[in-house]
């Protein structure tokens, strides 16, 4: 599948609003920890704690050591029976450097919700 310099530019607008978005959570650390408790019922000390030991941020090219705790979500998704299916995350990874990629993001997400 060739790839669209427009779905390049997606993906880099893409990059580029998660970069903003974990710019403005870093600044504003306690209401960030607020929002996170309120949204997954996870102690809002927890959070307070956790959020400065995070990384942040959108990291490209993917390092093997994500794409392997991205997987064992995925795997740990497919035992507890919040995905119907197992799915390789290896799939879902698109290099914006090249022309080709095997699969879509959005072939992906109807990969796991169907």
């Amino acid at each position: 599948m060739r790839r669209s310099t427009r779905d390049i530019d997606i993906c880099l607008c893409s990059f580029e609003s998660l970069y903003a978005v974990n710019r403005r959570e870093l600044a504003h650390p306690a209401h960030t920890a607020e929002f996170l408790s309120q949204s997954t019922g996870v102690r809002l000390d927890v959070w307070s704690r956790a959020l400065p030991r995070l990384e942040w941020g959108v990291h490209y090219p993917l390092t093997d050591e994500v794409v392997n705790a991205q997987q064992d979500a995925a795997d740990l998704a497919y035992r507890e029976r919040v995905i119907p299916r197992q799915v390789d995350v290896r799939d879902a990874i698109v290099d914006i450097r090249q022309d080709e990629s095997p699969t879509t993001p959005l072939d992906f997400h109807s990969q796991i919700l169907s």
